[in-house]
């Protein structure tokens, strides 16, 4: 596997780990929202998602695809 493939494997985790963790941040503030700090956690995990997926979005507009198998010639 190279080294780009398993990186891009490594943020898309991050990704889905930071959606749920700020879906479960949000609901834990609806659920009692006399604790902004709760919010706050929320918000700032949301634009670090948004900053792994402009990483992930550029990577793949600089580099193309991964295509599986070969070497580049």
């Amino acid at each position: 596997m190279q080294f780009k493939q398993i990186f891009r494997i490594g943020l898309t985790a991050a990704s889905a780990l930071l959606v749920l963790a700020s879906l479960v941040t949000m609901t834990a503030f609806a659920l009692n929202p006399g604790e902004p700090i709760i919010f706050t956690n929320a918000l700032l995990m949301v634009l670090i998602l948004v900053q792994l997926l402009t990483v992930n979005m550029l990577m793949y507009i600089y580099d193309g695809p991964v295509k599986k198998g070969g070497r580049k010639r």
